[in-house]
């Protein structure tokens, strides 16, 4: 099972308004480029990496539950944000049969 991420960006507008990361003027992440693709995307810190977040919350919620409820959180965001529907992620996708 593979978290599902429609690189809509909207988590890393508010990593920085958060304080997870360094912000730009706007409260976004620093890191966020243009076409919202994360400038350090290979060394970026581990709560920016849903799948190793799961890893580290399995004691207390399965993967799939972590995964929905990121992804809940995801469609939130993209709606207060206004982004484009395409953006939206359909948490049905997920495979059940194969939860930890």
């Amino acid at each position: 099972m593979k978290f599902q991420c429609s690189k809509c960006g909207a988590c890393c507008r508010r990593a920085g308004l958060l304080g997870l990361m360094p912000q730009r003027e706007d409260g976004a992440c620093i890191n966020l480029d243009t076409d919202n693709t994360c400038k350090i995307y290979d060394t970026r810190p581990d709560f920016c990496r849903v799948e190793k977040m799961a890893e580290k919350n399995k004691d207390t919620m399965s993967k799939l539950l972590y995964f929905e409820l990121s992804n809940t959180i995801c469609n939130e965001w993209i709606k207060e944000d206004n982004l484009d529907k395409s953006f939206l992620i359909d948490i049905g996708k997920y495979e059940r049969s194969d939860t930890p």
